[in-house]
């Protein structure tokens, strides 16, 4: 009786000291992400490529993000891109995976009253579907 409730308890709480060590494990992965973003310069084909794949990684698994602060990092990341490295931001790449699909459902997805996504969020990801 007693011993499996306690059980059940810390298993509870493991599961939410996963949870947040994952959240936390996102966000330091999307500032790292926005930092990356802020020191790209054009000027090589490698730069290209890294801003492309940058670029593409900033939005894969937009539409399933919970976390307002990932979410807006990896929004800004995104728009930093789009707009340094203009055309060759690799944006044919992105539709041809259908990314611009996933930020699609990302901007549905914050633009419902219950989504809790802050207005900054919100305008970020407004601002990368439209340069996409």
């Amino acid at each position: 009786g007693g011993s499996s409730g306690s059980s059940e308890s810390s298993e509870s709480s493991s599961s939410a000291g996963r949870e947040g060590e994952g959240r936390d494990v996102r966000r330091l992965a999307a500032a790292a992400l926005h930092n990356l973003a802020l020191h790209l310069r054009p000027g090589s084909l490698l730069a290209g490529d890294m801003a492309t794949r940058a670029l593409k990684g900033a939005l894969r698994g937009l539409a399933d993000e919970d976390d307002d602060l990932v979410l807006q990092r990896r929004a800004i990341a995104a728009g930093i891109i789009l707009r340094t490295f203009g055309h060759f931001a690799g944006r044919d790449a992105v539709k041809e995976s259908g990314l611009d699909r996933e930020l699609a459902a990302a901007v549905a997805k914050v633009s419902t009253s219950e989504s809790g996504a802050s207005e900054e969020t919100k305008q970020a990801l407004r601002e990368v579907n439209r340069l996409l």
